[in-house]
Formats: C-alpha cells, sequence, structure tokens
C-alpha cells in the first residue's frame, strides 16, 4: 500500500499513443523527382543541371528518411515505456502485495520500515540505520531460534526475492532500452524506490551473503538515479501542519522518530 491507496491504483498513466508516420512525403518525393526529370528532357538540361537537380532530390530524401527514423525511434521508445509500466503494474504490484499480506499473516506485529541504499552495503546501513536494519533483519533471521544455528525464515526470504527478481528484470528493461528518464515513468519513481527500500536487507542479504556476487546491479542503478528526483519529507510535515491537518506536536513526534530512525 502506497497511502491509502493500492499500489496498483497509484499506477495509472494516460499516454498518447502517436499514429504512425504516413508515407505522404515520401510519396510527394517521389512525385517530384518523377516531375524535375519529366522536365529535364522536355527542356533538354544539360548534364551538370541534371546533377544538380539530381543532387536536391537526393538531399531531400534523406531529410524524408531522417524524420522517419526519428519519429518511429521515439514512437519506439514510447511504445517501450507503456510496456514497462504495463509489467510494472501487472507483474511487480501484485507480487509486493501478496508478499506483503504473507508476512502479516506470519508476524502480525512487523512494522514495514524503509532503509535507503545510496550506499549499499550491509555494513553501512546496519551502522547509519540500525532500528530499520534490526526490523528488516528479524524478519527472515532469528539468532535466538534453534540457537546455536541461525534460523533463517526461507518462506518470507523466497517471497522477497522474488520481488527482487522482477524488479530486476524491470531495470534491465528501462537500462537498457534507456527509457528511465521518460516522463511517463515518474509515476513509477516513489512506488519503485519503496520496494526497493522495504526490501533493502533482503536485497544486500541475497546479494553479499548468500550469493557473494553483484547480483540486483540494475535494480541498484537505477534505484540511484530515481532517488535523486523524489523524497523531500521535512516539506511534507510543514505543510500538513500549515493546512492543519497535523498539529504541531505531531509533527516534532514525527522528526524525533526520523532522528532516531536516521531519516527513515
Amino acid at each position: 500500500m502506497v497511502g491509502h491507496l493500492p499500489l496498483e491504483e497509484v499506477i495509472l498513466v494516460r499516454v498518447q499513443v502517436p499514429q504512425p508516420m504516413k508515407n505522404q512525403d515520401l510519396v510527394i518525393s517521389i512525385l517530384i523527382s518523377a516531375f524535375l526529370i519529366s522536365i529535364s528532357i522536355f527542356f533538354r538540361f544539360g548534364l551538370d543541371e541534371l546533377q544538380k537537380i539530381f543532387s536536391i532530390i537526393g538531399s531531400f530524401s534523406l531529410g524524408v528518411a531522417l524524420l522517419t527514423y526519428f519519429h518511429k525511434k521515439k514512437q519506439d521508445e514510447l511504445l517501450a515505456t507503456i510496456d514497462q509500466i504495463t509489467f510494472f503494474r501487472k507483474e511487480i504490484i501484485p507480487t509486493y502485495e501478496e508478499a506483503h499480506k504473507f508476512i502479516q499473516s506470519k508476524k502480525s506485529d512487523f512494522i514495514i520500515s524503509r532503509i535507503n541504499l545510496e550506499t549499499p552495503t550491509v555494513a553501512f546501513i546496519r551502522e547509519n540505520f540500525s532500528v530499520n536494519f534490526n526490523r528488516q533483519l528479524s524478519l527472515i533471521i532469528d539468532t535466538a531460534k534453534n540457537y546455536p544455528k541461525v534460523f533463517i525464515d526461507t518462506d518470507i526470504l523466497t517471497k522477497q526475492v522474488s520481488i527482487l527478481n522482477l524488479l530486476e528484470e524491470f531495470s534491465l528493461r528501462v537500462i537498457h532500452l534507456n527509457t528511465h528518464e521518460h516522463p511517463a515513468l515518474e509515476s513509477i519513481y516513489n512506488v519503485f524506490v519503496e520496494i526497493v527500500e522495504v526490501n533493502a536487507f533482503a536485497l544486500l542479504y541475497m546479494r553479499e551473503v548468500q550469493t557473494a556476487n553483484p547480483i540486483y546491479s540494475s535494480v541498484l542503478k537505477l534505484y540511484l538515479i530515481w532517488i535523486k528526483r523524489i523524497r523531500k519529507p521535512p516539506f511534507l510535515m510543514k505543510g500538513l501542519e500549515n493546512y492543519g491537518i497535523i498539529t504541531k506536536k505531531q509533527k516534532e513526534d514525527f522528526y524525533q522518530m526520523r532522528r532516531e530512525t536516521k531519516g527513515f
């Protein structure tokens, strides 16, 4: 959930798909070429004049071809972006919601927490986001249970890995097709970042501990791009206070909580 709305209702993007470019320009170019050839034959232009005429025609045809190419490229980029949004809405969000419900059914007292991954290492988040680090760690690892063995809840971890795998596929598509700056994807920025941060420990656990390989690199790459374009919480709480939605004490309590959890 984001706020009080299901995530799938947040990702509602209306994009106008441009109509495919018609061949009118190409037809006009051909007709002009035929017309000029007919004139040159009728008036018996010399070789030099014909070369100049065809040079102009060639330049015009090249211009039309370039316009067609760039239009098609832009159209392909838009269609790819729409496909990415559809994948995010139909694959990632339901999987995330299902995992959230599963976790709540097993650990009803669990508090959802977020961890910033601008420095994505276990050592850094443990030191700088200790409260939320312990919350996310306790979700899948219990050192007291089955002591001296370490208990790992593989059922919950499997749910989180499924989310991370889908995020990696999505990130690969966006990065490979270079659509990360497309305006249509702006509606996904916040939700993508939230899902990554809610599963931050699981991501780093699989990356540094379980596999010791740089997996989910595309997720982190896209995350680092989009995190810089969102989130300004101080202004949010001040605005809520200004409009009388929350009290000054509620705002101060919120900031106190942020200080205790290192910003999240």
